[in-house]
């Protein structure tokens, strides 16, 4: 398995485990009021590139821009988000999965 890209990888733990984002199921992001959202394991993760890139990584259609960018495969992506929408776990525990796996 090839290794994630060392810098996103620290920062997208690091935002994972920050408790500034709440978690959601089945999108990037759900709007939660005026101010606040809502972020799934990929959705933070994009939004850490964002930040870096000065982009927009912000639904499904640019998670192979993701993958290129972060060194990460597909098959990943979907076993993570496997983990937020239906295995009930985390972020913070998925913090612990990125960072010890990938």
């Amino acid at each position: 398995m090839q290794k994630m890209n060392p810098r996103y990888k620290s920062l997208w733990v690091e935002a994972l485990r920050s408790g500034k984002y709440k978690q959601c199921t089945g999108e990037f992001m759900v709007p939660e009021n005026a101010s606040t959202c809502r972020y799934c394991v990929l959705g933070v993760l994009a939004k850490v590139v964002a930040k870096d890139k000065h982009g927009r990584f912000c639904d499904y259609a640019v998670r192979d821009k993701l993958c290129k960018v972060t060194n990460v495969s597909d098959e990943v992506f979907y076993k993570l988000v496997h983990y937020n929408d239906h295995g009930g776990r985390t972020l913070k525990w998925l913090a612990g999965y990125i960072e010890r796996y990938l």
